[in-house]
């Protein structure tokens, strides 16, 4: 949600994009995302990268995401001869380990015969901060949340009982687990923006 936040909050067109499927299940919230009109998408080792390159070409994009997510991995399914190094992730931690120490813009013609742009290889993130963000944008910068917040009251902390999100976390009285732990999120952003 971080990134999500400060990318619609710059006016950058965000695409999520889940890797290594293949060895863990599709993530049961990322329906929740189809709801802000961005592009949502998985991908596992081996599979066609068609639609992503449509997507990229001509743009400036970056891969951003912790340590071990796949990013490098993915640039070297984009461009072969990117030869990106990988690593493994811990078995014990669960953790990736920082292959990339720094960004490297990559050109994306004409290996992909693609028109002109660029895919920007970043290292694992392990913190994001929102301080350069308004805290009132924080939940409007979603604009499947942007309808529901409208409905609070003038000077809702978006954090008690009679906030509009409560009731949009659970349609006809029942809790949607996913949507839940996305106010829960939301919330927790707004916590530590406020402190």
């Amino acid at each position: 949600d971080r990134f999500l936040v400060s990318a619609f909050s710059e006016g950058i067109k965000p695409i999520i994009l889940v890797t290594k499927t293949d060895i863990h299940d599709v993530p049961t919230f990322l329906d929740e995302y189809k709801n802000l009109d961005i592009h949502v998408m998985t991908t596992k080792k081996g599979a066609s990268l068609t639609q992503l390159h449509s997507l990229l070409a001509g743009k400036i994009s970056v891969l951003v995401g912790h340590s071990g997510v796949g990013k490098s991995t993915l640039i070297n399914a984009l461009l072969p001869h990117a030869q990106r190094v990988i690593g493994e992730v811990n078995e014990v931690t669960g953790r990736g380990r920082h292959t990339s120490s720094s960004a490297i813009a990559l050109p994306l013609s004409p290996h992909l015969k693609l028109s002109d742009g660029w895919i920007i290889d970043t290292p694992g993130i392990r913190a994001f901060g929102l301080a350069h963000i308004d805290p009132n944008r924080i939940i409007a910068s979603f604009g499947d949340l942007k309808e529901v917040i409208a409905q609070c009251m003038p000077n809702c902390s978006h954090n008690e009982k009679s906030c509009a999100l409560e009731q949009w976390s659970a349609p006809n009285g029942v809790i949607n687990p996913q949507r839940e732990a996305r106010i829960q999120s939301l919330r927790s952003l707004l916590d530590i923006k406020l402190d």
